[in-house]
């Protein structure tokens, strides 16, 4: 199964917050800090949760003021 990594900048107050939202999404992701300082967050999914991952991060864009650093299949 290949793997998917979206790597996300995020205000740094809201990290936790994007944490619960994505485990409340149990098994879609798995949310790790990169740099808590900078508010750079990791996801890391499946292809299969590809396509929902992306729905979820436009629909918290503005909300949580995030900015797609940088996605990859692995």
């Amino acid at each position: 199964m290949e793997n998917y990594k979206v790597y996300l900048k995020v205000d740094r107050e809201k990290i936790a917050f994007l944490n619960s939202i994505i485990e409340g999404y149990e098994g879609m992701a798995i949310q790790r800090t990169i740099d808590g300082k900078e508010g750079i967050v990791e996801l890391i999914s499946t292809l299969d949760f590809k396509k929902d991952l992306e729905e979820i991060l436009r629909n918290l864009k503005d909300f949580l003021n995030i900015e797609i650093i940088k996605s990859e299949n692995f």
